[in-house]
This record gives C-alpha cells, sequence and structure tokens, in this order.
C-alpha cells in the first residue's frame, strides 16, 4: 500500500512537471508559430 501512494505522488509531479513544460513551450512557440502563419498568407497573397 505504501508502494502505491509513493508512486501516486510521484505521478502527480512528473504531470505537473509535465503541464509546467508544456505550457512554457506552448508560450516559446507561439510567436514563432504567430510569424509562420503571417509569411504563409503573404504569400498566399503574392500567388
Amino acid at each position: 500500500m505504501k508502494r502505491k501512494k509513493l508512486l501516486q505522488d510521484e505521478l502527480e509531479q512528473v504531470e505537473d512537471k509535465l503541464r509546467a513544460e508544456m505550457a512554457w513551450f506552448r508560450n516559446e512557440i507561439k510567436p514563432l508559430k504567430d510569424r509562420q502563419r503571417q509569411i504563409l498568407d503573404e504569400l498566399e497573397n503574392l500567388t
């Protein structure tokens, strides 16, 4: 039973860390995705 509780606690920590890292990653790539969309729109308008 103690092992189960340890694993549940570790899983919660891993999931919290994963959520935090994913939020950071989304914020980091947002400007790149926005610029990509802007370039694609501009290219489409030129053709």
